[in-house]
């Protein structure tokens, strides 16, 4: 029995250290100039390891000391033979939904979990066109299927021991096994541990309030807590999201709203634990007076504004956001038309091109996917076509994307004489602005891999 996996490894705080690992797949329909199947993995929320179906290998980090090269050979081994796999789960599922075209995606999602005290926890979920479809209970050793059309695999998969032992045994025991192995080959970049900077800001306005701001910290576990003469409290707090800064470390915010006659009674006080310290760090909240603490508030209040903006910069947010999108006819050297796409998040995004209504495939320069500098993404389609083409046919770029409910279609104008030129001119300016934009800020990511409970066998019963 054998799967295609990656992998997450997450470090958390030493009261309580997890390390996980994951594995993602993904699927998708053919003829949208995107690979039919990936397989991602990620460390610490880092990519690690990297598969799809263009490129026929597994791409891995520098920094994962594995070089054993029958061991990459393997996996890219198995990633040639799950793509195939993977293609037939596509296929089957949308007959199950009656579906019959467009563009439609299978996601899996499968790992394990090693916290401190030996503990373990494993769990595997299917999903279809961006919800739940399955679900692996561990407690019940049965399945969950949140769709109808899932009920088909549930019934047949809940009536197989053999089927669920294998997953069994894989999310509690090799995974873990696998889990450690990887942890050894990269052990000082996944154990270090930075203490956190820690500053405490008062603020007067719109209504007073107490902010406790920890940065520079690794692992990302984290707690921060506030006191009152001494004992805990528990009202009145906001615990902001742990947010990642450019260097690789975290910050956190937790605000305490409090009355300011109450800071000049009592004694109020920022509690922060970490795994790097060998004690809490524990930090008074000023009563002061005057003036000079508003001043002071306001200066430390534009250092934590400067870090909270680089923090959300580099922020992996699970919103989405459309794309911006326009056409550009280019006239030199060669007659093309360029489809650019901005603003849109997450990354994923598919851009193809249609003629009188039929999928163009030949002459197509799909151009990698850049980063803006507000944490968007921007990503350009070209195609060379005769400009007798363009006057003939009608030609479209179509946009697909996860914050659109349906394709974003942008018609070629067939135009004529200067005009084309001179906004085709100015345009590409724009873009070619945009580009050198998201080149700066680009940092290129690669990835790796391994076995797991069969694929074989999923992709049949699905």
């Amino acid at each position: 029995m054998k799967t295609l996996v990656f992998f997450t490894c997450s470090l958390h705080l030493s009261s309580a250290v997890t390390h996980s690992l994951q594995y993602f797949y993904t699927a998708v329909t053919p003829g949208i100039n995107f690979p039919e199947f990936t397989a991602v993995g990620q460390v610490d929320g880092e990519q690690f390891g990297y598969y799809d179906s263009k490129r026929r290998e597994v791409i891995k980090m520098e920094w994962i000391h594995a070089d054993d090269p029958d061991h990459w050979n393997r996996l890219t081994q198995i990633g040639n033979e799950h793509q195939e796999f993977y293609k037939a789960h596509v296929a089957t599922l949308m007959q199950r939904f009656n579906q019959t075209g467009g563009v439609h995606t299978m996601q899996q999602m499968f790992g394990c979990e090693l916290h401190d005290d030996n503990t373990t926890r494993g769990y595997r979920q299917d999903g279809y066109d961006g919800e739940d479809f399955l679900i692996f209970d561990l407690k019940t050793f049965t399945w969950i299927a949140p769709k109808p059309q899932a009920l088909i695999t549930k019934n047949k998969w809940d009536n197989d021991p053999g089927f669920n032992n294998d997953w069994k045994s894989f999310l509690e025991y090799e995974c873990i096994d696998w889990l450690k192995m990887y942890m050894s080959f990269s052990r000082e970049t996944l154990e270090r541990k930075d203490p956190p900077t820690a500053s405490v800001i008062q603020k007067h306005s719109p209504s007073p309030e107490v902010v406790c701001h920890a940065t520079g910290f690794f692992p990302k576990e984290v707690m921060i807590s506030w006191r009152k003469d001494g004992e805990d409290v528990n009202e009145d707090v906001e615990l902001r999201e742990t947010l990642p800064n450019q260097d690789g470390s975290f910050q956190k915010r937790s605000i305490l709203k409090v009355p300011a006659e109450d800071l000049q009674k009592h004694t109020y006080t920022c509690v922060i634990q970490h795994s790097s310290l060998k004690e809490e760090l524990v930090l008074e909240v000023p009563k002061g007076g005057g003036l000079m603490p508003i001043i002071v508030g306001v200066l430390v209040a534009l250092v934590v504004l400067v870090a909270v903006v680089a923090g959300i910069m580099v922020w992996k947010r699970k919103n989405s956001d459309p794309p911006t999108a326009s056409v550009i006819q280019k006239h030199s050297p060669s007659p093309e038309v360029v489809c650019h796409a901005t603003g849109f998040f997450p990354k994923e995004v598919m851009i193809s091109w249609r003629k009188d209504g039929e999928d163009v495939n030949e002459d197509v320069e799909l151009r990698e996917t850049l980063p803006n500098q507000d944490g968007s993404f921007q990503k350009r389609s070209i195609l060379k076509v005769p400009a007798e083409d363009l006057q003939k046919h009608t030609y479209t770029c179509v946009i697909q994307h996860s914050s659109l409910k349906e394709e974003l279609v942008l018609e070629v104008p067939k135009g004529g004489g200067l005009m084309p030129i001179i906004v085709g001119v100015l345009v590409a300016l724009v873009v070619l602005v945009a580009v050198v934009a998201g080149i700066m800020v680009w940092k290129k990511k690669n990835s790796g891999f391994k076995r797991a409970p069969s694929s074989e066998e999923s992709s049949s019963n699905h």
